[in-house]
């Protein structure tokens, strides 16, 4: 027998094979259903509580909740410079340039610069850059919470 003719019949064969295989355990693996995964109450549940035996509407029970605010310096984009100063209060430096205004904010081992663009009126928040002294970045939750716990 030709090696050339052997090699093709040799993988045709091997196709063949494969898609016996997957034909086979096509309902295997389609009928396989996940473990069932016990998950905590939905707040949904506890909301609202029925109670059968009165033929009174049931009571929906308010759960209060306090929502812990995740502070990022990205909350300052499109800011104009007032709103940046009421929520960070006074900037460390100052510095103008062309048609940007740079504020740099420092505390402790942090420095955050905010880059506002635009004409004299209408400036707003473009960038901003977050980092340690060194000039390393820095996680938001680290630092720039200690730039916003002071102010508004």
């Amino acid at each position: 027998m030709n090696p050339a003719l052997f090699s093709i019949l040799l993988g045709r064969l091997f196709v063949i094979v494969c898609v016996i295989s997957v034909i086979g355990c096509r309902e295997q693996l389609t009928m396989v259903t996940p473990p069932k995964v016990d998950l905590p109450p939905t707040k949904a549940a506890s909301v609202a509580k029925i109670n059968t035996k009165s033929p009174q509407p049931p009571k929906v029970v308010k759960t209060t909740s306090i929502k812990l605010q995740n502070f990022s310096p990205t909350e300052l984009l499109d800011s104009t410079p007032a709103e940046v100063m009421e929520k960070l209060g006074e900037a460390s430096l100052i510095r103008r340039e062309r048609q940007s205004l740079i504020l740099q904010y420092k505390k402790e081992e942090c420095v955050l610069d905010v880059v506002l663009y635009g004409n004299n009126q209408n400036k707003r928040v473009k960038y901003t850059d977050l980092r340690d002294s060194e000039g390393k970045p820095v996680a938001a939750k680290h630092c720039y919470f200690k730039f916003r716990s002071n102010n508004g």
